[in-house]
C-alpha cells in the first residue's frame, strides 16, 4: 500500500522560536497576555476617570455648583486621553452610542459646547490665570468683556481683580470698559507722536539733504567762472520764486475764492478784514525784501504807456 510514497519529511522552522523548549514559550505567552491585560485595564481606568469627571460634570451643573475653571480643567483631560471613544453619549434620539470625535464628545458634556468653544475657554484660562478667570466667569462676563480684559496690562489688570471681589458685575464692566477706553486712547496718541516724530525725521532729512546739495553746488561755483555762477543763481531764484507763485496764485488763491463764495451763498459778511490782513501781510514781505536788498520798484515803468492816457481813465471810471 505505501509503495512508491515518499517517505514524510519533518519541516524546518527557521524563526527564533524553533530553538525554544515548551516552558519557555508559556513563559512568553503568559508575560503577553499580562501586558494585553494591563493595557486593557489602562483604558478601563481612563474611561473610568473620565466617567467621574462627567458625573461631577453634569451633577454639578444640575445643582448650579461647577466652576468654569473645573470645567476647562475636565476639557484638557479629556482632549489628551483618547478614552473618550469608549464613552457612550447620549443621541438626538435619547439613545446611546459612541461619539464620533471629540467635538461631538464635548457638545454632549459640556452642554451644546464644543471643541472649540471649550480651545477658547481654555485659551482664556492660560491668559488670566485661574483665580480672574473663575471670578469673570462667576460674574457671566461675556466674551468681549473677557477679551477686553485679557488686552489690559497686568498693572491694570489687577485693579479690576480686586474690583472682582465685591460681585458686582455692572461696577466691574464698567471698570474694564473705562480702562480699555483709557488703553486705547493712550495708543492713538503713542501712534500721533510716532507719526510726529517720523514727520520730523522727514522734515530733517529733507532739510539735511538740501544743504549737501546747496554745498555740493557752493564748491562747484566756487570753481566755475562768474558767469557760470550768476546763471546758476538765477536758475536757484527762479525756482523759488515759481514755487512761491504757484503757491499764491493756487493754493492761496483758492481759498480767498472760498471764503468769498460763503459769503455769498450764506448771505453774510465777507471778511473782508481778515482777506485784507493776509493780503497785507503779503505785501509786507515783499516791501521787507525789497528793502532789505535795495530792490527798486520797477513794476510802474512796466506798465504799458497806454495805461496813463487820460481816455483809458475816463475808461475805467465808467
Amino acid at each position: 500500500m505505501n509503495a512508491g510514497r515518499k517517505p514524510m519529511v519533518q519541516p524546518a522552522f527557521d524563526d527564533e522560536t524553533a530553538g525554544l523548549d515548551q516552558p519557555t514559550v508559556d513563559g512568553a505567552l503568559v508575560l503577553a497576555r499580562a501586558d494585553a491585560r494591563s493595557e486593557q485595564q489602562q483604558v478601563i481606568n481612563d474611561v473610568l476617570a473620565l466617567g467621574s469627571d462627567i458625573g461631577i460634570i453634569t451633577m454639578a451643573r444640575i445643582t448650579k455648583g461647577v466652576s468654569a475653571m473645573a470645567e476647562v480643567k475636565a476639557f484638557e483631560r479629556f482632549n489628551k486621553s483618547k478614552a473618550f471613544k469608549h464613552i457612550e453619549i447620549p443621541g438626538e434620539d435619547g439613545v446611546l452610542r459612541l461619539a464620533e470625535n471629540i467635538d461631538e464628545f464635548c457638545r454632549a458634556v459640556f452642554g451644546g459646547r464644543g471643541y472649540k468653544a471649550m480651545s477658547n475657554q481654555k485659551e482664556m484660562l492660560d491668559k488670566l490665570g485661574e483665580e480672574t478667570y473663575d471670578a469673570a466667569k462667576r460674574l457671566d462676563l461675556n466674551r468681549a468683556q473677557l477679551r477686553l480684559l485679557i488686552n489690559l496690562p497686568e498693572d491694570t489688570r489687577s485693579v479690576v481683580e480686586e474690583a472682582m471681589q465685591n460681585n458686582n458685575k455692572a461696577e466691574v464692566v464698567t471698570l474694564i470698559q473705562s480702562l480699555a477706553n483709557q488703553l486705547d486712547e493712550a495708543k492713538e496718541k503713542t501712534e500721533e507722536l510716532k507719526a510726529e516724530v517720523s514727520a520730523r525725521e522727514g522734515l530733517l532729512a529733507t532739510r539735511a539733504k538740501n544743504i549737501d546739495d546747496l554745498e555740493a553746488r557752493l564748491a562747484r561755483m566756487k570753481k566755475a567762472p562768474p558767469d557760470e555762477v550768476r546763471l546758476e543763481l538765477q536758475k536757484n531764484a527762479t525756482s523759488q520764486f515759481n514755487d512761491a507763485m504757484g503757491a499764491l496764485k493756487g493754493t492761496f488763491n483758492d481759498s480767498i475764492r472760498v471764503l468769498v463764495e460763503h459769503s455769498l451763498a450764506t448771505d453774510t459778511p465777507a471778511d473782508t478784514a481778515f482777506m485784507s490782513g493776509l493780503v497785507g501781510e503779503l505785501q509786507m514781505a515783499l516791501t521787507t525784501l525789497r528793502d532789505t536788498y535795495g530792490i527798486p520798484d520797477i513794476a510802474p515803468a512796466m506798465r504799458p504807456d497806454w495805461t496813463t492816457d487820460p481816455a483809458f481813465k475816463d475808461y475805467a471810471a465808467e
